[in-house]
């Protein structure tokens, strides 16, 4: 599991984003947009927290309340191309 942990001058570091090999911000429009992303996330780089992961509590939770949250993916695997990184920028 990736947590945050605290250095030895007190700062705190976020592991999920130290350890990923890429990072990208999505701004969930709908549930149907959280699906679409999770899913080609999911056929794309693989399924498992080894491979990618999203911050934010409760995304699911908020978009059903009419909120669009902004969160980030933190991906970890280096099969990961270019292409993967346009098509995931402009879902």
């Amino acid at each position: 599991m990736i947590k945050n942990t605290s250095t030895n001058t007190g700062a705190t570091v976020n592991l999920r984003e130290q350890n990923a090999l890429h990072s990208f911000r999505i701004k969930f429009r709908d549930v149907k947009h959280f699906y679409v992303v999770v899913n080609w996330l999911n056929s794309t780089i693989g399924r498992g927290r080894e491979k990618w992961t999203m911050s934010g509590r409760k995304t699911l939770a908020r978009l059903q309340k009419g909120e669009t949250p902004v969160v980030a993916v933190y991906i970890y695997t280096d099969n990961f191309s270019d292409a993967d990184a346009t098509a995931l920028s402009l879902m």
